[in-house]
């Protein structure tokens, strides 16, 4: 359970971090790539699948 609750926090935090970047370019009139949202949510999938395919291993 320990190594699942880490795992998603690491994504959380690599995602808020994502946030801001994509806050810093918005004050500069850019808007994030369409590669950097996707790259996002495929690291929130993985975490995601990674925490169920342990939860069901238990």
């Amino acid at each position: 359970m320990r190594s699942e609750i880490e795992t998603l926090r690491s994504a959380l935090l690599s995602q808020r971090e994502w946030i801001k970047h994509w806050q810093k370019d918005k004050d500069c009139n850019l808007a994030p790539t369409n590669g950097s949202l996707m790259s996002a949510l495929v690291a929130i999938d993985a975490a995601l699948e990674k925490s169920e395919a342990k939860r069901e291993a238990a």
